[in-house]
C-alpha cells in the first residue's frame, strides 16, 4: 500500500521540481538595501543596466572566502563587485579588509537578512546578475562566464 502512493508521489514531486527549475521567466534579484563600511547605503536598484554585476557573500573568518578575495584582485575591472560580509560587526571587517589592502565595496548584512532573500546556504557564495537584475548564476565558485544562459 505504501510503495503504491510512494511511487506516484515521488514521481509528482520530481516532475514539479524539474518544471520549476526549467522555467522559462528568468529569476529576479531581490532588491535590499544595505550600509556600506563608510555607512552609505546601497541597493541593488542602484546597479541596473550596468551588467555583469557579482554579489559574493563571505566572512573574515571563512578561509575560503579569503581565498577568493585574493583571486579576485586578479579579475578586477571586468565586472562590478559587491562583497556583502554575512554576520560580522563593522570595526572587524574594517580591520580585516585594512590588514590586507583589500578595496573592494563591502555591504554590511549582519542580520543576514540579504543572505537569506538570496537563498545563501553556505559561503563563499556567488551570485552573478544581468543588467536587467536577473540572477544568472548562483553558486559556491567564481563564474567563469558572466554572459551565460541561468545556470541556479
Amino acid at each position: 500500500m505504501i510503495k503504491k502512493i510512494c511511487i506516484p508521489v515521488f514521481a509528482l514531486f520530481f516532475l514539479i521540481s524539474f518544471f520549476a527549475w526549467t522555467r522559462a521567466e528568468p529569476l529576479k534579484a531581490p532588491n535590499f538595501s544595505l550600509p556600506d563600511l563608510n555607512g552609505k547605503q546601497v541597493s541593488l536598484s542602484d546597479f541596473k543596466s550596468k551588467g555583469n554585476l557579482v554579489l559574493f557573500f563571505w566572512a573574515t573568518w571563512c578561509p575560503h572566502c579569503r581565498v577568493a578575495l585574493e583571486q579576485l584582485r586578479a579579475k578586477s575591472g571586468k565586472f562590478t563587485l559587491i562583497t556583502i560580509n554575512v554576520g560580522e560587526q563593522k570595526n572587524k571587517i574594517e580591520k580585516f579588509m585594512q590588514k590586507n589592502a583589500y578595496n573592494y565595496t563591502v555591504l554590511l548584512d549582519e542580520e543576514n537578512d540579504v543572505a537569506f532573500s538570496y537563498g545563501v546556504l553556505g559561503i563563499p557564495t556567488f551570485i552573478a546578475i544581468d543588467k536587467d537584475l536577473n540572477i544568472t548564476y548562483k553558486g559556491y565558485t567564481f563564474p567563469t562566464e558572466l554572459e551565460h544562459e541561468r545556470k541556479y
